[in-house]
């Protein structure tokens, strides 16, 4: 193990402002009526220190080298998916069946997210650097909204924002209420401009919380809706294969 504050570094952006210039004309290919000066530049800042690990070194290698996939275990519900299936099978062939995505997860560990969050850097052509934040002993899961796929009054029926996630052991006896929330928006739209909005959550729980859960076996992530609720039961054999 060794530590390091060279390789992964928190980037630094100087104050800058605009200062009205005392000439009154500027010559051809000047910058133009203000000049760009830098004032009130802080110090420089010492850099975190991270300590470099072989876990951590495969989650930056992971997120790189599949830069499109999602690094995250991903909870759908299975029973909208059904019925789905059924809807596509029973609508007619000139009618778009009345389909929707079901409140669904995405579940992340502190390495799992840094794969992520190397992949979305890699894929957009950015320098990648680990910064303690992501490092936090979090589970980070973004509760997605029941939206439709057709917006009309036939599709939209029964689809749901979210409201609050909680987590729970298998028999039900412990409950672990999140750390913090924080409210994102998805929209759909139709053709003729119609749209509806809806409400899902990231939420962090803390790592240690989710891990004594995981000890007594399987459990339980229960997202609350404007409109019932659905539990979507964590395997051992799918938390397993997240990176701690």
């Amino acid at each position: 193990m060794k530590t390091i504050s060279t390789a992964f570094a928190l980037v630094v952006t100087l104050g800058l402002a605009l200062v009205p210039s005392t000439a009154v004309a500027q010559p051809a290919g000047d910058a133009g009526p203000h000049d760009l000066m830098a004032v009130n530049a802080p110090p420089s800042l010492a850099r975190p220190t991270i300590t470099v690990t072989p876990d951590l070194d495969r989650a930056v290698a992971l997120g790189i080298q599949k830069k499109n996939a999602n690094h995250a275990l991903v909870l759908r519900d299975a029973g909208q998916g059904f019925a789905n299936a059924m809807a596509a099978m029973s609508a007619p062939r000139w009618q778009q069946p009345a389909t929707k995505s079901g409140l669904w997860l995405e579940v992340y560990t502190p390495l799992s997210w840094v794969s992520q969050q190397a992949a979305t850097a890699t894929r957009e052509y950015r320098e990648f650097f680990v910064t303690p934040e992501m490092l936090e002993p979090v589970v980070r899961v973004y509760a997605h909204p029941d939206t439709p796929d057709v917006v009309t009054a036939r599709g939209a029926a029964g689809t749901r924002s979210v409201q609050h996630v909680v987590m729970q052991n298998h028999r039900r006896t412990t409950t672990v209420q999140p750390l913090a929330s924080e409210d994102f928006v998805v929209e759909s739209k139709n053709a003729m401009g119609g749209s509806l909005t809806y409400t899902g959550q990231q939420v962090t729980f803390a790592l240690g919380d989710v891990q004594r859960l995981f000890g007594e076996g399987e459990f339980d992530i229960i997202v609350v809706g404007t409109s019932g609720e659905k539990r979507y039961t964590v395997k051992r054999k799918h938390f397993e294969r997240l990176p701690m």
